[in-house]
């Protein structure tokens, strides 16, 4: 503790909870003395150079730190939960209920210090326990910057931070949060913000004081709902808005008046029902919201079911028609299936009833309705039987019971409807490369097979060969896999149309979004056959000795320094491998992993210098590489760790953004984005690379690889993975497509691709020559062109040969 003997040891404490903290916290389940064994521990205690908030009465007392002159200190009675505020405007205070705890003599060994209030002249009482003798439970002592303050002058005590003292439950006492009200929550968080920052940030009104409580169950009796809301500003009863199970009840609301605030109350509950209530208040703070949950289910008439060791839940049940309610804990959204299977069943056969629709991120147990694909609630016909209700796959989940509860009243006849649907109505992440999969759940009538028509996005795909009808022991099965993968970042309509065997047509509709991400269409593939050379065709343009302040962390300053076109108030950046502004040229015949001094960055080992690195050190540099990329068809998902900013496109014209990095960074968070390909390819891609000064590293690379687990499924780019294969080739030099176009009385012939190619031409084919083409060809991204007058008479022919740079 701060009061050992060891000079050096205390010293470093003191600087440890000096310098490292911005509010200590005193409590308790040890005797007082242990933090005040001497004179000098005490006065270091008071004078730390940081705000303390004191939980504990003995502390402050005379005998112990001297903030308070009185020796006396504890619980004198039995107490009322609710505290006298002596200064109800304080920050603190304002907007609050006087009620700490949730019930009288709540927290056992609660008290504060008495009977006298001499605390110095800086000291604001602000409460009083409601019991004999009234000890103060909370006050304060203000800072002013820089000035040392005294307690009560007999003491001898000072401090220069702010200080408070707060009662809380005695931990040696039994004291626990859960004898806390929400009112009392709120009081603590505002106590630990004013000793903090001697302030009480502005919050919207409070909810709370639920009747009957969140998460409660088996209300059999309970007719109406109530809340309390409270607010250091004033509260409009029109800012009150309550939805009940879905249902705007704010006008059937009652309010009554509290010191804060109001309590309101809803009339009207029902048995046997599952309560969704969502409360908004709003007024010049802010708008509070609360979501509470509750039954009136009355277990004489209720069926509960628990899981087996198997997982299912297995259960007696009566003929009749049912509700049915999950109740669950989930830290992930998902959808579960629920089927079923009656004891008497030969062969055993599971019957799909619907799915429950888990919500993730739940913090208490919830009940979830059984519903169809559309989230409408599902009402089940069942037989006097043992039935075994199983749950779907799900991660991430606690569960308690299966409800069953009697559906009133009961419904004449149940109708079909699509009990699950992949991907599900209104989903928002939606695979580009996913198919459909529904599964139509019959009602009192069967579904004919025979009768179903799909539709997707408006076209008729029911008699492809991609579609598949199949009956199941719930009903129809329709699966259906798109001819290409469905556009990303796009909604898609799916309806389905079928019949039951009374005749009776029911059309089923609904919209999901795929996610959005890149595609590289198939016009920018080349075959498999066209790559020659394996690499990337490198440009670089490195500045370390520059001192303009020119090398902005974006793109835009990187194509202009591999342009030639950056300039300084010292004139046109100079290229320090060239002597020029021009960039360098460079085939890179293996990956793209290159550091500023050819030690390991980012995600993969193995890095070397930058190409130049040995001559010019590697700093405000601009680089690209550009290769055709063997890709397969469907999502591949790319890294790119640099430091500092990057940009990957495809194209011959650079407009298609696959990923990119715009500022300043280190290797250690990498940006990696999946990229649809539609079909297999070489596809042609460019990687601009940029860095201010500093640190400089990129590497280039895919993720998710099958054959790499010891770099976590990541390769390089054109690198091998564990099984020394190559994933995703680069190519360096492809075969490009020669074109030609007549332009009036011009001809403009064009090729798209990288590497050293010249134009040639001849009259005969059977020359032993072609003669080069004069005319330097236009260069515009990856696009190459050359315009020559039309001939006069008589043919020519044209041709590209690669010439080994110099």
């Amino acid at each position: 503790m701060i009061g050992s003997t060891n000079a050096a040891l205390q010293a470093q404490l003191i600087a440890e909870l000096t310098d490292n903290y911005d509010l200590i916290i005193i409590h308790r389940s040890y005797g007082s003395g242990v933090l005040a064994g001497s004179e000098a521990e005490r006065a270091i205690w008071n004078n730390l150079n940081v705000p303390i908030l004191c939980c504990n009465a003995p502390y402050v007392r005379s005998d112990r730190w001297r903030w308070v002159n009185t020796p006396n200190s504890g619980t004198l009675a039995t107490y009322d939960r609710r505290l006298i505020f002596l200064d109800p405007q304080h920050p603190i205070l304002a907007g609050l209920n006087t009620d700490l705890f949730v019930t009288n003599n709540a927290a056992p060994g609660y008290g504060g210090f008495f009977p006298a209030a001499d605390g110095g002249p800086h000291m604001k009482l602000l409460a009083q326990v409601n019991m004999p003798f009234n000890p103060y439970c909370l006050a304060v002592w203000d800072e002013n910057p820089g000035e040392v303050r005294s307690f009560y002058q007999a003491g001898g005590q000072t401090y220069v931070r702010r200080r408070v003292f707060f009662e809380l439950p005695d931990y040696r006492s039994g004291g626990s949060w859960a004898s806390i009200s929400w009112n009392g929550r709120r009081l603590v968080a505002n106590v630990v913000a004013y000793a903090m920052t001697g302030s009480v940030p502005p919050a919207p009104p409070a909810i709370g004081d639920f009747f009957p409580p969140d998460g409660s169950q088996h209300n059999t009796t309970v007719t109406a709902f109530g809340f309390q809301t409270t607010s250091p500003q004033p509260i409009p009863t029109s800012g009150i808005r309550v939805l009940v199970n879905g249902q705007d009840v704010s006008d059937d609301l009652e309010f009554f008046s509290t010191d804060a605030g109001f309590y309101v109350t809803y009339e009207g509950l029902e048995p046997n029902q599952v309560y969704n209530i969502s409360i908004t208040v709003s007024n010049a703070t802010g708008i509070g919201q609360a979501d509470v949950q509750f039954d009136t289910f009355d277990p004489s008439i209720v069926r509960a079911v628990y899981q087996g060791v198997d997982g299912n839940f297995t259960g007696e049940v009566n003929t009749g028609t049912w509700r049915l309610f999950l109740q669950v804990l989930s830290s992930t959204p998902q959808v579960v299936t629920l089927t079923s299977s009656n004891a008497v069943e030969q062969p055993w056969g599971a019957r799909l009833q619907g799915v429950f629709y888990l919500p993730g991120s739940m913090n208490t147990f919830r009940l979830i309705p059984l519903t169809d694909a559309f989230g409408i609630e599902r009402v089940v016909r069942l037989p006097t039987d043992i039935i075994t209700f199983i749950p779907g796959p799900m991660t991430g989940v606690s569960m308690g019971g299966l409800y069953l509860v009697p559906a009133l009243p009961t419904p004449e006849t149940l109708q079909p409807t699509l009990g699950l649907a992949s991907p599900y109505p209104r989903q928002i992440d939606v695979s580009p490369l996913a198919g459909l999969d529904l599964h139509l759940v019959e009602g009192d009538t069967p579904v004919m097979a025979a009768s179903l028509r799909l539709f997707v996005d408006g076209t008729d795909v029911t008699g492809t060969p991609q579609t598949t009808v199949s009956d199941t022991d719930s009903g129809v099965r329709v699966q259906h896999s798109p001819p290409t993968f469905l556009a990303p970042g796009q909604a898609h309509t799916v309806t389905v149309v079928y019949a039951d065997s009374s005749g009776h047509t029911f059309t089923n509709q609904y919209r999901f979004q795929t996610v959005a991400m890149p595609a590289l269409p198939p016009s920018l593939a080349l075959p498999l056959s066209a790559g020659v050379a394996r690499g990337f065709n490198v440009r670089l343009h490195l500045a370390p000795t520059n001192t303009d302040p020119v090398f902005t962390n974006t793109a835009a300053r990187a194509e202009l320094q591999l342009a030639g076109l950056l300039v300084g108030p010292s004139g046109p950046v100079t290229n320090e491998i060239t002597g020029t502004p021009q960039p360098a040229a460079y085939i890179e015949t293996n990956v793209i992993n290159y550091s500023q001094d050819g030690t390991a960055q980012g995600q993969l080992g193995g890095d070397i210098l930058f190409p130049y690195g040995n001559a010019v050190y590697p700093s405000h540099i601009a680089m690209e590489a550009i290769a055709w990329l063997q890709l397969p068809a469907g999502l591949v998902t790319f890294g790119v760790a640099s430091d500092d900013g990057f940009k990957l496109t495809a194209g011959y014209d650079t407009n298609l953004v696959l990923g990119a990095y715009h500022g300043t960074r280190g290797p250690q968070v990498p940006t990696e984005f999946e990229v649809l390909v539609y079909q297999p390819g070489l596809y042609p891609v460019r990687l601009l690379y940029y860095d201010g000064g500093g640190g400089a590293s990129v590497e280039f690379y895919t993720v998710n690889n099958t054959n790499a687990t010891s770099t976590r499924g990541r390769v390089l780019v054109n690198g091998p993975d564990d099984l020394n294969q190559v994933p995703v080739p680069a190519y360096s030099l492809v075969q490009p497509r020669l074109t030609i176009e007549r332009q009036g009385a011009q001809i403009v012939i064009s090729w798209c691709g990288a590497g050293h190619f010249r134009l040639q031409q001849t009259q005969d084919l059977d020359a032993p020559v072609w003669t080069p083409v004069g005319q330097e060809p236009i260069v515009e991204g990856l696009r190459h062109s050359v315009s020559l007058a039309l001939p006069d008479t008589g043919r020519r022919f044209y041709r590209l040969v690669w010439q080994q740079p110099q």
